[in-house]
């Protein structure tokens, strides 16, 4: 009897001791964390790229310059990564989209080969984009490469390399200072993967995500759970978008 109700007891301090954790105010690198990540959601919420596999088009492809041009484009902006990733599949070089973008979709694609299997550039250089950004009232920069794979689907090439990281970061710094968004991607075997985002639109200052939960955190217990329980709703779903997709 007596190790039943020591039992008890013990759940009973348990959840007790867990309700008042949920309800206890987000400290200030939990309210950062889901200020960061509530951004991250209404970014991607926004821009929904699709994550359905796409035929490529063969006229398309046929048409696809090595030495660099720009092509007429017929795909949305969220349709725009699976489309590009469904060109490149395949190719046994190494190939560069540069999509110029706004939010309602995809207003110029250049595409151009790279010299072997571990190597491209874009022959535009960043000059150029932000000159045809502007002109053309894009506010959207993509950038996208394929990682030929000659080893089959046993071995995945689908991730940046420390030239792909470096040389993103880069590009990002330059096309922010103009006020531009910028999105790296790499794709393998028809698949696509986003490895740097860079965003830079008043829309999603941190700064306003912040404020909002600043407002809400340590107002009553209720509210806390709600933060609490929206925080990890969207660490799981941020988890699960850095997947590749099959």
């Amino acid at each position: 009897m007596i190790v039943a109700f020591f039992i008890i007891a013990v759940i009973l301090i348990f959840i007790i001791s867990n309700e008042y954790a949920k309800s206890k105010p987000l400290d200030s690198s939990e309210a950062n964390t889901l200020a960061e990540l509530k951004r991250h959601d209404a970014i991607h919420s926004e821009l929904n790229f699709s994550k359905q596999r796409l035929p490529p088009d063969v006229a398309f492809k046929a048409a696809m310059i090595a030495d660099g041009a720009f092509h007429p484009v017929q795909f949305t902006l969220q349709d725009s990564l699976a489309a590009v990733a469904s060109h490149l599949k395949h190719k046994k070089h190494e190939w560069i989209a540069v999509l110029l973008c706004t939010r309602s979709g995809v207003k110029r694609l250049w595409l151009n080969k790279g010299p072997d299997r571990k190597s491209v550039q874009s022959k535009i250089n960043i000059y150029q984009i932000i000159s045809l950004c502007k002109s053309s009232k894009c506010d959207l920069v993509i950038m996208m490469h394929n990682h030929p794979n000659p080893y089959g689907s046993n071995i995945s090439l689908l991730g940046p390399s420390e030239v792909d990281l470096e040389s993103g970061a880069n590009c990002a710094a330059r096309l922010n200072a103009s006020e531009i968004d910028f999105v790296d991607v790499v794709c393998e075997r028809g698949r696509w993967q986003i490895f740097l985002e860079s965003y830079v639109g008043e829309m999603y200052n941190i700064d306003i995500f912040k404020l909002k939960i600043a407002d809400a955190n340590g107002t009553t217990a209720t509210t806390n759970k709600q933060l609490r329980k929206e925080l990890a709703i969207l660490k799981e779903k941020a988890h699960r978008n850095t997947k590749p997709f099959s």
